[in-house]
């Protein structure tokens, strides 16, 4: 992702704890109760949810894929304008990116954004 934003003269996002925990969690919560959404199923969008985690920022963005490999995954987010308008966004300026692997082999792959 960063090597994205670079080619595309951006600073790096940086990593951040909070995001990836968020990110991790919220790939495995998918993966355990089948639903591909960036709503969980009581409802509770991406912001929502970061901010009952207690992360703040001035603006987010999520992006979700289910892939082959995390390779796979970041090359369809460039391939797709939603997600390359978050990958690329010039406000970010925080990233966590959580990948789980699901039983059947798929990679569930969740990047949080944030500017602060």
């Amino acid at each position: 992702m960063n090597q994205d934003r670079a080619a595309n003269g951006l600073t790096a996002l940086k990593s951040n704890a909070q995001l990836t925990k968020l990110a991790e969690n919220y790939a495995q919560d998918m993966i355990k109760r089948g639903y591909f959404s960036h709503y969980n199923p009581e409802g509770l969008s991406p912001f929502q949810r970061m901010n009952n985690a207690g992360i703040t920022y001035k603006t987010a963005g999520e992006n979700l894929a289910i892939n082959t490999s995390v390779v796979a995954a970041e090359k369809a987010f460039m391939n797709s304008s939603g997600h390359r308008a978050n990958i690329l966004n010039s406000t970010y300026t925080d990233v966590g990116v959580g990948v789980v692997r699901s039983p059947g082999g798929s990679v569930y792959v969740v990047q949080e954004f944030i500017s602060k």
